[in-house]
């Protein structure tokens, strides 16, 4: 590997390409490393989906906030890399054999390797049983060590992930499975093109404001807020999940997809910081109203996923304090962090509420009348924000 090895940072694949091209030798026009929030942007910047997904009935609940989506296929991957400075190779095969034989060798090439894989089937910050086959998830590999494999993947220490499990948990990956992206050593002076960053930004945005798909975009989030506040949907969260554990487990999503994912606030706060580096860099100063906007944004979906764990009701409490424990311990600490015990107290409690639900079906229609409010007071936020921000934009490429 001809660059630093930066490990760790922002989930959602951002920090592990951002920490691929710098092993690959790449670095920004200053000579500093390319930065994870320059990824975010490089990648659409922010966004929404929500969807059901689960194995063999889709009973779970998924959330992501960047402009791709849960299933942002290799191409969105690709250009980002690209408009990065770096000169991505996909490379595809048919079966695990071949695929794990491919990957060995590309560990041998001298450049930075990245594989999909299955989120839900990683054997660390485990999800619960149900999301298998569903979330595809980009990962750094930084070697081979004996039987495992070194990963890259938001925690600051590298991840011993057994062969097998690795092969597996490719297999399983929907989108982008038994393949690989190989960025070659730096050659030459490619320097992040900043304008084509930019553009991209904007693309996200506009995707954002008139998405493909009803639960993407600002419309996905006010789908949620009508899935949250009917309960006659078939779809709507009290028919849906009931009083037990199906419920708990849907608030739990809520909670961790929202901190957890790109990063505390739904990745908001990394737009900000996307922003605030783009007009010290590229000279757009503008960009740099805009950032207070999207911090606040941030702290306003941070809240919202503090409420669909409220400390005062048993049991959905303890879980958030657990949850953001494990979090936080993966993420400085690694494998060496108190993360079994914490998953298995949290086994404990999904056994007590489903055997008795802390909310009577009238406090969990108030709760859900309260989430719902928040979501289209941030579905109406964020229209405007971006359409201000993409105004701003438009003006700066004119």
């Amino acid at each position: 590997m001809s660059g630093a090895a930066s490990i760790g940072g922002p989930g959602s694949g951002t920090a592990a390409l951002a920490n691929a091209l710098g092993r690959a030798g790449h670095q920004d026009a200053d000579g500093s490393p390319t930065a994870a929030e320059l990824v975010f942007a490089a990648l659409g910047g922010t966004g929404f989906h929500y969807a059901l997904v689960g194995h063999p009935l889709p009973n779970r609940v998924a959330l992501d906030g960047g402009a791709g989506g849960l299933n942002a296929n290799g191409q969105r991957i690709i250009a980002a890399a690209t408009r990065l400075g770096g000169v991505p190779e996909a490379r595809r095969w048919d079966d695990d054999d071949a695929a794990e034989a491919g990957l060995d060798a590309a560990l041998h090439e001298g450049g930075a390797v990245m594989v999909w894989t299955d989120l839900a089937a990683l054997p660390y910050d485990p999800l619960p049983r149900g999301y298998q086959r569903s979330l595809s998830h980009l990962v750094g590999v930084l070697r081979a060590d004996s039987t495992d494999y070194l990963i890259d993947d938001r925690s600051a220490k590298p991840l011993p992930v057994d062969g097998y499990r690795l092969r597996l948990t490719r297999e399983l990956a929907p989108v982008g499975g038994r393949a690989l992206l190989y960025l070659p050593p730096a050659g030459g002076d490619r320097p992040t093109d900043l304008s084509c960053v930019l553009d991209a930004l904007a693309e996200g945005l506009r995707e954002h404001l008139n998405p493909p798909m009803g639960n993407r975009g600002v419309a996905g989030i006010s789908l949620l807020a009508a899935r949250l506040r009917d309960p006659s949907h078939p779809q709507g969260w009290r028919r849906r999940f009931g009083r037990g554990l199906a419920q708990f487990q849907a608030h739990c999503a809520l909670f961790r997809f929202v901190e957890h994912g790109a990063g505390p606030g739904f990745g908001r706060p990394l737009l900000a910081a996307a922003l605030r580096r783009l007009s010290k860099k590229a000279g757009y100063g503008a960009l740099a109203e805009h950032t207070e906007t999207w911090l606040a944004l941030g702290s306003l979906w941070s809240a919202l996923a503090a409420e669909a764990l409220p400390l005062a009701v048993p049991g959905f409490g303890e879980a958030r304090q657990l949850l953001t424990a494990r979090t936080d311990t993966f993420l400085t600490d690694g494998l060496d962090g108190a993360g079994t015990a914490v998953s298995t107290r949290l086994a404990e409690i999904a056994h007590e509420v489903e055997a008795s639900f802390p909310l009577s079906p009238a406090d969990l229609a108030f709760r859900h009348a309260d989430l719902a409010a928040q979501l289209t007071r941030l579905a109406g936020a964020e229209r405007a924000a971006s359409q201000r921000l993409v105004e701003t934009i438009e003006f700066l490429r004119s």
